[in-house]
């Protein structure tokens, strides 16, 4: 029986790329019971994060993903140069899948899917948003306080935005490892294209399709709601698109938050079952990013900070845009 390195190099080849561009892991079907969806699932601690709230509700798995290029990398010299030159030509190669369950409204249940390579460079970053429930079951959520799910807390907005949040901020800082601690050194791994997708759940009859009951007083029309309602998905990206609006905002209540996203970004995608509800062009924005009052002490403040992250995004290789001619020609006429 031929062995994988007696066969022509082309072929060879095109087993390397099946194996890199495999999924490492399945997403977990949403009729999964939450104790099995939750084994051995944990919040992690480290890296530090500037995200408000209790973050504990993020249930990661704490083990190291292992990249779908590694076991190639291991098996000898010629496989590792052969793959490290497969992973320079492969489109895809550094396209990462990440699977997010929202469960009951207040868990974020993230699962990496596919990572071809560890880099700190990736091309883009597939998030699905899948929905699981509703906040029905209130004693289960009891330990992780009040200020949780779509609770609003003082002057810091829903709770659940600033766990989503702590997902993204935690990717630039280490990327899709698991389990770290105080000494690991942040990554600062970019990403050209975020793709967010919100899916409706294909087996929920739309009249099971309700707002949230986190964060919102009593209503008189829940007695009228059925028991196994589910979060509805219209209600959840329409959350999502003004959240990564306020981000993008910079003013004073968001800037030290959304500052990351221009920083680590070139482009921003959201879309509901595959179709475009948002798309923002983060290079374009940065560009014309200017100067207000309602955030940064001072004009100095602001063109420092803009100008280290102008340094950053070169250095990473993210996008940087001129100067519209047109405002280098008014500026040069004043």
């Amino acid at each position: 029986m031929p062995s994988l390195l007696s066969l022509p190099r082309e072929i060879r080849d095109k087993i390397c790329t099946y194996a890199i561009l495999a999924p490492r892991n399945e997403p977990a079907p949403l009729t999964t019971s939450i104790p099995d969806l939750l084994l051995e699932r944990r919040h992690l601690e480290h890296p530090r994060l500037s995200a408000w709230g209790n973050l504990s509700t993020v249930k990661y798995r704490p083990d190291n993903i292992v990249a779908s290029s590694t076991p190639l990398l291991l098996v000898n010299h010629q496989l590792y140069a052969e793959t490290i030159s497969n992973l320079r030509l492969i489109p895809g190669a550094r396209t990462y899948d990440l699977d997010i369950i929202v469960l009951d409204e207040i868990l974020l249940v993230p699962t990496w899917l596919l990572v071809p390579v560890l880099d700190v460079h990736v091309d883009r970053l597939n998030v699905t948003f899948r929905i699981a429930g509703r906040y029905n079951h209130q004693d289960r959520y009891q330990e992780y306080g009040r200020y949780k799910g779509f609770a609003i807390g003082d002057g810091a907005g829903p709770a659940l935005s600033w766990h989503i949040y702590s997902l993204l901020e935690r990717f630039f800082k280490v990327g899709p490892i698991g389990e770290c601690n105080e000494e690991t050194k942040d990554r600062n791994v970019t990403i050209k294209t975020l793709e967010i997708n919100i899916e409706t759940p294909s087996d929920v009859a739309p009249s099971r399709f309700m707002p949230p009951k986190s964060g919102h007083r009593r209503r008189k029309s829940e007695d009228d709601e059925p028991d196994d309602a589910v979060l509805d998905p219209e209600y959840f990206i329409d959350f999502v698109t003004r959240n990564v609006r306020w981000m993008l905002k910079m003013d004073y209540h968001s800037a030290n938050y959304g500052k990351i996203f221009y920083e680590y970004m070139d482009r921003i995608i959201v879309r509901r079952d595959g179709e475009v509800e948002l798309e923002c062009d983060l290079a374009e924005r940065f560009r014309d990013l200017k100067f207000t009052d309602s955030f940064w002490r001072n004009q100095i403040q602001f063109d420092r900070w803009k100008e280290q992250a102008t340094k950053k995004r070169r250095a990473w290789g993210l996008r940087v845009l001129e100067e519209e001619k047109k405002e280098m020609v008014e500026n040069e006429e004043e």
